[in-house]
């Protein structure tokens, strides 16, 4: 039986001339290394990280401010503190309102002083219209 494929050597089987000068079926295709421009530098995003989450949490004690300011976070009296449960939305509520408040004493307070009775009467328009949103909210649900 005659074979294609001859066996000139024993390490290694041929396959013709034209077939040495061909890629393997498998065999990756050379790629072409291209330096890269010396000028670009890779950034790092770390600061662009610290300003988002700064932000985040700025917007977050900002949010809590006006909800206490606006009396819409109110700190229970101490009965009703001590009867409701640990999951309860009131308690939540008293914590985040006393923590509202210990906020607002460092931060909007001596803003609104600075402004004099025109940021008292921001504040009290905003806590007044804060108040009659929740009237009307709840009056809508009930």
């Amino acid at each position: 039986m005659l074979s294609p494929v001859s066996m000139a050597s024993v390490s290694r089987v041929h396959f013709g001339d034209n077939a040495l000068d061909r890629q393997g079926a498998y065999a990756k295709a050379p790629e072409e290394t291209a330096a890269a421009p010396a000028d670009e530098k890779s950034s790092s995003s770390t600061g662009k990280k610290v300003a988002i989450g700064a932000g985040i949490v700025l917007a977050v004690l900002a949010t809590l401010v006006g909800l206490t300011r606006g009396n819409i976070l109110k700190p229970l009296e101490e009965a009703a503190l001590k009867e409701a449960k640990w999951y309860s939305p009131s308690k939540w509520g008293h914590y985040l309102a006393k923590a509202g408040d210990a906020i607002a004493k460092y931060t909007w307070d001596p803003i609104a002083r600075l402004f004099g009775k025109k940021g008292a009467e921001a504040a009290s328009g905003a806590a007044e219209g804060a108040k009659a949103a929740e009237e009307a909210a709840t009056s809508i649900i009930a």
